[in-house]
């Protein structure tokens, strides 16, 4: 029987991710996040190659067109991922947020309803609903000023706001209102932020 996905405890896990993290600022990093996750390590496709003594077109080859993914070993679970540099870096950004609700998640297994929660985390993460609602006192919500605050792609922005409300414990969602409390300061359009 094929397993539904939870997307309230996918935009639950999200919401507390960002209250742990004490991310207070937009865009959210997501790359900055999963290089201070225990137990996982990070590549760029360039230095995994580096690290199998490979050239970096036989990795990417090997890749099969993925722009990233996440490997778990053992019986503690360590990750790895490894994730293409360059491209669009707000398509990056929601790759490797998504990437990020596969770990937080604890996923085991490359199935319909584990991708539709990485989805839903990866949404949630890099869009806060507190943040869309503070948007929406000044003016509609359109994808383009989600995109544009949020550092999505118009794809993202546009799922997002199409996406369902999720419930979140309240007392989580009071937590992210105060991350959120400051003004909103104005982002450069997407495309043209810089990842660290």
């Amino acid at each position: 029987m094929t397993r539904q996905p939870d997307l309230d405890r996918a935009a639950e896990m999200a919401c507390r991710a960002l209250v742990r993290m004490n991310s207070r600022e937009l865009p959210v990093r997501p790359l900055a996040i999963l290089r201070r996750c225990r137990c996982t390590a990070v590549f760029t496709y360039e230095e995994a190659a580096e690290h199998l003594d490979m050239s970096p077109e036989e990795f990417a080859r090997r890749c099969y067109g993925a722009d990233a993914f996440t490997v778990r070993g053992g019986d503690t679970p360590c990750y790895v991922v490894c994730y293409r540099n360059g491209g669009n870096p707000a398509r990056l950004n929601f790759t490797l947020a998504h990437e990020l609700g596969h770990i937080l998640l604890g996923h085991r297994e490359n199935a319909a309803a584990e991708e539709a929660e990485a989805d839903c985390f990866a949404q949630q993460l890099l869009c806060p609903a507190p943040v869309l609602c503070r948007l929406a006192e000044t003016a509609p919500l359109t994808p383009e000023r989600v995109a544009a605050a949020c550092y999505v792609s118009m794809d993202a922005a546009r799922a997002r706001l199409a996406a369902a409300s999720r419930r979140v414990d309240q007392v989580l969602m009071a937590q992210m209102e105060q991350l959120y409390a400051g003004p909103l300061r104005e982002l450069p359009p997407v495309g043209l932020w810089k990842s660290s």
